[in-house]
């Protein structure tokens, strides 16, 4: 415990000059015309050309971060599509899922989708986070560690935001369940109450705002600090990399053996969750019924 408390300040003490750090160029790639033509490609500020022999093996990385990738593209474009026949508005929501569930072609395969994907991407992204802890992958890398933790709660505030989208009974008493909880914070509660709800319970200005929050404002912060987390590993050196007692681990070209590893995973998530969707429907409660709340009257977490 007594060595466990002692690195833990270490780690604090030298957090300031390690997020410093962080913000400086990092490790440059010199390996010939490959990366200098590259060197002005966006792709390659995200994506490393060189990867070590030990980030390639499954058991490492798991692939969890790819995985969460895949699943934001495949909420992305079936959240685009579930745009064009969502209404959000109280008297019209719940008819509009309807719709979609029901008499648009395909919808109810592509709400399916988004559902599941929604889910399995809460799932890998804290399975990623405690990866990372685990393997004390972020030593020495404590901005993009600081930039995971963001994404993380990103990721949370989106699925708490589409889950009143359905506007259904379940839905509905979930939030009023999770707002009335924000009563019991200090100093802040009431006021981060209104500012969520637009008043003081759930109704038009709550999904209105929820509908800005989850289609708009936190999928583009989701992309930019994705887009600085990727770039931050770049520089940092790539992944997986540390120096060994015979020095560094010896690098082998992203392609291909990266790319096609990257490629064969991706096809694998979206062949999975396309399967999901085709035989398991999103459920959809009973219209909101305001006056007669369930049976307990509880959040369904």
């Amino acid at each position: 415990m007594k060595t466990f408390a002692r690195s833990l300040l270490s780690n604090l003490r030298a957090l300031p000059r390690n997020l410093s750090l962080g913000l400086r160029p990092g490790v440059a790639d010199s390996h010939g015309s490959a990366a200098s033509r590259l060197r002005r490609n966006f792709f390659y500020h995200l994506h490393p050309l060189r990867v070590t022999e030990r980030a390639l093996r499954p058991s490492v990385t798991l692939g969890l971060g790819v995985i969460s990738v895949v699943l934001f593209a495949l909420l992305s474009l079936t959240g685009v599509l579930l745009m064009i026949y969502y209404l959000p508005a109280t008297a019209q929501a719940y008819g509009s899922m309807e719709d979609i569930q029901y008499a648009v072609s395909f919808g109810d395969f592509v709400r399916a989708m988004h559902r599941w994907s929604a889910h399995a991407m809460v799932i890998t992204m804290i399975l990623h986070l405690l990866r990372v802890a685990a393997m004390g992958a972020y030593r020495h890398r404590e901005l993009n560690w600081l930039l995971g933790l963001g994404l993380g709660g990103l990721v949370l505030g989106l699925s708490f935001t589409g889950y009143l989208l359905p506007w259904d009974q379940r839905s509905f008493w979930a939030v009023s369940v999770a707002a009335a909880m924000m009563d019991s914070l200090p100093l802040i509660g009431e006021a981060l109450k209104q500012l969520a709800l637009g008043g003081q319970q759930v109704g038009q200005a709550t999904l209105l705002r929820f509908y800005m929050l989850h289609v708009a404002l936190m999928p583009a912060a989701i992309m930019m600090l994705m887009a600085f987390h990727f770039w931050r590993i770049r520089r940092d050196g790539g992944l997986c990399r540390a120096e060994t007692a015979a020095g560094a681990e010896p690098m082998v070209p992203a392609w291909p053996h990266l790319v096609l590893r990257e490629a064969l995973l991706i096809l694998g998530v979206i062949a999975i969750m396309a399967t999901l969707s085709l035989l398991v429907s999103a459920p959809l409660g009973v219209p909101i019924d305001p006056h007669t709340p369930s049976n307990p009257e509880k959040a369904p977490w």
